[in-house]
């Protein structure tokens, strides 16, 4: 097993990665024979991930990484050389036990990032990983046991969300807007001021406070202020 930087002197990672290649095919190396080879790589965009796995490579790893990281790939080419309908699997994940020969494994990338040749939901720059849609949040993710088809996509968030606070008919908003806020972050304080002879109703969200504070934000906010005139009241009192 070799672990192989994209980036080197004289001869880059995706050159090497290239002649090894044409030196086992040109010697017939079986599948089972084919040196495992790791890119290393400080780039995440979708180009060059492609790339390694076009050359070849059986997985990779972004900089900056750790042991458990490097671990873990050890442990999944280690573990990898289940078939599935004759088709060896790529190292992130294994099907294993798959009960009959057209079953099949699809794997959708939602907006905001890609699926990898190894099943690896990648986010594109500004996005984040959440979850897959069988609420699985594994990634890479390992399918055991697989009985019938299995089709799931990937979910990505952005790495910030914009929150935006407008003002309807009467009135106006006192505080920053729009907002942009990390993932998981907090907004500032903002409030809803009605103009004279109007007051403040609710905001577009059913809060009825005019002041809010939007806190874990995960998601963009876009709502209005709703005002209202106030309703006209009889003074009894002057008919009396």
């Amino acid at each position: 097993m070799i672990f192989l930087d994209v980036e080197m002197p004289n001869m880059n990672g995706m050159a090497v990665l290239q002649e090894i290649r044409e030196l086992e095919n040109k010697h017939d190396s079986s599948h089972q024979k084919r040196v495992k080879i790791i890119m290393v790589t400080a780039h995440s965009d979708k180009d060059t991930i492609v790339s390694c796995i076009a050359q070849g490579c059986n997985d990779y790893i972004i900089k900056p990484f750790d042991k458990a990281t490097v671990e873990k790939k050890l442990f999944s080419r280690c573990n990898q050389e289940t078939e599935v309908s004759g088709k060896p699997l790529a190292a992130s994940r294994t099907d294993t036990n798959v009960t009959a020969n057209t079953a099949a494994l699809t794997y959708n990338a939602g907006t905001g990032g890609f699926i990898s040749s190894v099943v690896t939901a990648v986010p594109s720059p500004g996005y984040h990983f959440v979850r897959w849609s069988d609420a699985s949040t594994a990634n890479p993710r390992t399918d055991t046991t697989v009985t019938t088809d299995v089709a799931v996509t990937a979910t990505f968030a952005s790495n910030t969300c914009t929150l935006t606070y407008n003002a309807g008919a009467g009135g106006s908003i006192s505080g920053t807007t729009p907002q942009t806020v990390a993932s998981g972050a907090d907004g500032a304080e903002v409030t809803a001021i009605p103009n004279t002879g109007y007051r403040f109703v609710r905001w577009s969200d059913a809060i009825t406070t005019a002041s809010r504070t939007d806190t874990n934000v995960t998601a963009d906010i876009n709502v209005t202020a709703v005002f209202a005139p106030p309703t006209a009241v009889k003074d009894w009192a002057f008919y009396e």
